[in-house]
């Protein structure tokens, strides 16, 4: 039902933080993402076998072009012409399925797309915030305490301690 480029899209669509952190091993963190992955698919595709409200056609778009815009570099404004709605409308409706903005969302995906980096590489904190799409290291490190309660430099020092030198670059 899926392809296997398909379920990628999805699986790296979702934060999955918490699974790695709690496993501290990669290839568990990779088997158990997969397997959540596949269980929110069944979910999904009870969902619509029982009619319940499936996501708009328009949202389905604009998370596919969230997919494909790398860091969240897009406004809002200008997501919502590529698919031809309002920039108002299309806020609500999301605001409405998932209980956040649209911009919200987008930071948190930048953030946790730039987890990786902090675990696995000896990257400065300022040069993964740059690559994740801020101006200002100071910025990124704010949205990034709110979300996991901790700095960047804070949650690379307590979780990288269970990884072996060879998953760090």
């Amino acid at each position: 039902c899926f392809s296997e480029e398909e379920l990628e899209c999805f699986e790296n669509s979702l934060d999955f933080s918490y699974l790695y952190v709690m496993g501290k091993d990669y290839e568990f963190f990779k088997s158990s993402k997969r397997i959540v992955i596949c269980r929110l698919i069944g979910a999904y595709i009870n969902k619509k076998l029982n009619n319940e409200q499936a996501l708009p056609p328009c949202l389905t778009k604009l998370m596919l072009n969230m997919q494909d815009d790398a860091f969240g570099r897009q406004t809002v404004s200008d997501m919502a012409k590529d698919i031809g709605y309002s920039p108002d409308y299309l806020s609500r409706l999301f605001r409405n399925y998932f209980g956040k903005s649209i911009e919200q969302h987008l930071i948190e995906r930048r953030i946790y797309d730039s987890m990786s980096a902090l675990l696995h590489t000896n990257k400065p904190i300022d040069e993964i915030a740059e690559k994740a799409g801020w101006n200002y290291a100071g910025n990124y490190i704010i949205h990034f305490k709110r979300i996991y309660g901790i700095t960047p430099a804070k949650y690379r020092k307590k979780y990288r301690d269970g990884l072996n030198e060879k998953d760090i670059d």
